[in-house]
């Protein structure tokens, strides 16, 4: 006795890959890194968290007594810290605005009462101002850098919303492992390159190419508290690696959300 089964049906048959659907893909990865920057400035980058876990708090005790043009920020709360560096992620993100008021008052509690989310908590005519006009111009730089992303992300935004039209259109869907391998085509080898060159060589080199050539982006510990109370380079290395973790979420959600929707369209 026989008997003939037939074969199971898929109830979401997933498409074949495409250039367009790289491009896709890449797109919508760019933007979700972008999102998660714009999400993370809202938190400070997570810098309460940073700054207990890396050291920052024993980086800026060595470091800031040996500062040779601003004294006695070793001398200032974990409170007014935290107010500085939000300080420095608005004015980035406000062109600038506000950096050269940011000042810092060693041997005083009176910036823990501060509970306002404006940069202007740590701006006022009295204390030491925290920044050098080189760093301020840095930071301007900076600033100019992220308007100039923000102007592009826009214009991707806008080719993104034609290819997702693209795929609704043709009811393309694609699983997790199928979108995550397109990614993986290149960030693979950027990975492994990153690990050949050196993270700080890297660095270095992308500072190189954002920034005027003639305008300083590389401080000491001894000149900059700026460099001091980011303890930079290291901090730079767990903010990318969190932007790709929140990217690569939003990326897989909303690949997943796109999904459902055209997978509920009518015949």
């Amino acid at each position: 006795m026989s008997m003939e089964v037939s074969p199971r049906r898929s109830a979401s048959p997933q498409h074949p890959l495409t250039w367009l659907t790289f491009i896709w893909a890449w797109m919508t990865f760019l933007l979700a890194i972008w999102l998660s920057w714009h999400l993370l400035a809202k938190v400070d980058f997570l810098y309460p968290i940073w700054y207990k876990t890396i050291g920052i708090h024993e980086h800026i005790q060595h470091y800031a007594p040996q500062n040779r043009y601003k004294p006695d920020f070793e001398h200032t709360t974990q409170a007014e810290r935290m107010f500085l560096f939000h300080g420095i992620v608005h004015g980035i993100h406000h062109q600038g605005n506000g950096l050269e008021d940011l000042r810092y008052h060693p041997f005083s509690n009176t910036s823990s009462d501060a509970s306002s989310d404006d940069s202007s908590d740590v701006s006022s005519n009295t204390g030491t101002p925290l920044l050098r006009p080189q760093e301020v111009g840095h930071l301007k730089d900076v600033a100019h850098l992220i308007d100039q992303i923000n102007q592009a992300a826009l214009k991707l935004f806008f080719f993104w919303l034609v290819l997702t039209a693209w795929r609704i259109t043709k009811r393309q869907t694609h699983s997790f492992r199928q979108v995550w391998f397109l990614l993986e085509i290149l960030l693979i080898p950027l990975a492994i390159a990153l690990f050949v060159i050196g993270p700080e060589t890297v660095f270095n080199q992308l500072h190189i190419w954002a920034f005027p050539a003639d305008n300083p982006w590389f401080f000491y510990y001894q000149d900059s508290l700026m460099t001091t109370l980011m303890k930079a380079p290291d901090l730079f290395a767990y903010i990318p690696a969190l932007l790709v973790l929140i990217g690569g979420a939003l990326f897989s959600a909303f690949n997943t959300l796109l999904n459902r929707f055209i997978r509920r369209l009518p015949e």
